[in-house]
């Protein structure tokens, strides 16, 4: 059962299109039609905070994003002086998690890897294609890690910040993408 209610600002006042949805897995910031963040009921077990995508679109997201954080128990996270900065250093040290496409419409559990079909190389094996933000927040970074799995850059104006992969076994390339995260 989801409960949905909108975010408190400083004065005590609900912030229209900022919202707090509890549901049984975890509790979600929504920012308008954007998930921003989810805090899993289990994080204590150690799992981690969600950032997704658009976590860090504007200054008012990023100011009730900390608003929402400081409501959650996070006790590995100072969050009375939450910078944008400390949220950045949370994803390299990997105390937070980012998913690109944090979205609660299809499903409470995180989204997978989204792919895009492009034609095939060469020999005729299959290629997808997927975002960089998928592995890492910055590109260089992103693409030394997908360079170990046998990705590599997207050299195509389709589909920027793209790391393609040959593929005959899209679920085990998937699985693998999830689990460096």
């Amino acid at each position: 059962m989801n409960n949905v209610k909108n975010i408190i600002n400083d004065r005590g006042n609900k912030v229209a299109n900022q919202f707090k949805i509890a549901t049984d897995k975890g509790v979600y910031f929504q920012s308008y039609e954007s998930v921003v963040c989810f805090v899993p009921s289990n994080y204590r077990d150690g799992n981690k905070v969600i950032l997704g995508g658009d976590w860090n679109y504007s200054r008012t997201t990023i100011k009730h994003l900390k608003t929402f954080l400081k409501g959650c128990y996070l006790p590995s996270v100072n969050l009375e002086e939450l910078t944008t900065q400390d949220i950045k250093n949370h994803l390299e040290k990997d105390t937070f998690r980012f998913i690109r496409n944090l979205n609660l419409a299809t499903d409470t559990t995180p989204p997978k890897v989204d792919f895009k079909r492009v034609n095939n190389d060469t020999y005729g094996n299959p290629r997808y294609v997927c975002h960089f933000l998928n592995f890492a927040q910055d590109y260089d970074k992103a693409l030394l890690i997908a360079n170990e799995m046998g990705g590599s850059k997207f050299n195509n104006k389709q589909y920027g910040g793209g790391i393609v992969f040959q593929s005959y076994n899209l679920a085990g390339l998937e699985k693998e993408i999830l689990e460096i995260k």
